[in-house]
């Protein structure tokens, strides 16, 4: 019974760390990807908002200089 009972704790004591090493190492993982993805996400919709942006100013831009030589 003493072997068992000394053998016990060694065993848990020995994997008990590295379980909970790696699930901080995973959880840390999942937390960085749902960083990358929410900043993919950010830039995505800031470059849509960008050429929408540009879109409507070159158009705005070309309705503008057709009224002018229109007019000229």
């Amino acid at each position: 019974m003493g072997p068992a009972s000394s053998f016990v704790p060694t065993v848990f004591v020995s994997f008990s760390p590295e379980k909970h090493f790696l699930q901080s190492v995973i959880s840390r993982l999942r937390v960085f990807a749902v960083y990358l993805q929410s900043l993919m996400l950010n830039f995505s919709i800031a470059a849509a908002l960008d050429a929408s942006h540009d879109s409507r100013s070159n158009n705005t831009f070309g309705l503008r200089n057709r009224a002018l030589e229109a007019t000229d």
